[in-house]
């Protein structure tokens, strides 16, 4: 959504509180000529995430133009495989038999819904598209449950705590 101030430019709507938020922790910080208001490191941590998150949607924008929305969200449901994987190995988070029981159900699931599908590759498309928009899916079901685990590692290195609000 954006703001139309003339008939030849366009402002999104987030960067007037964005701007505002940043000029009132500009006036209150000591170094005025600083830009950024985290430790560099963070600052790449998140750059990287941010570019990383880009990257997931156009394989799974992609990946949904030559793929039906059934097939599209079945293969999404392996992101819960993803995601756990890799928050074992990258956060060393540990599993516990509620945990393992979810993903492990979830997963025949949708393995047992997949396996009704049959044809469902849209008319006129080929093999070769379709299988690539199969690929870019799972690809972005993949990445997506890194970034998960890394955002939950970048918090954990910042030694910042993750809240939930209600």
């Amino acid at each position: 959504m954006a703001i139309k101030l003339s008939t030849n430019s366009r402002v999104p709507i987030i960067l007037i509180p964005l701007g505002i938020g940043y000029l009132r922790r500009k006036r209150r910080r000591t170094d005025p000529n600083r830009v950024i208001l985290m430790k560099p490191p963070l600052f790449v941590a998140s750059a990287m995430i941010g570019i990383l998150t880009g990257f997931d949607d156009y394989l799974y924008a992609y990946g949904l133009a030559w793929l039906p929305v059934s097939t599209s969200s079945l293969i999404l449901a392996t992101q819960l495989v993803f995601t756990a994987g890799f928050a074992f190995l990258l956060v060393k988070q540990r599993f516990t038999s509620y945990s393992t029981n979810t993903v492990v159900l979830l997963t025949i699931g949708a393995a047992v819904l997949a396996l009704h599908t049959s044809g469902d590759r849209p008319a006129g498309e080929s093999k070769k598209k379709y299988l690539l928009g199969f690929l870019m899916t799972l690809a972005a079901s993949a990445l997506y449950g890194f970034i998960l685990s890394l955002v939950e590692l970048t918090y954990k290195k910042a030694k910042q705590a993750i809240i939930v609000s209600s």
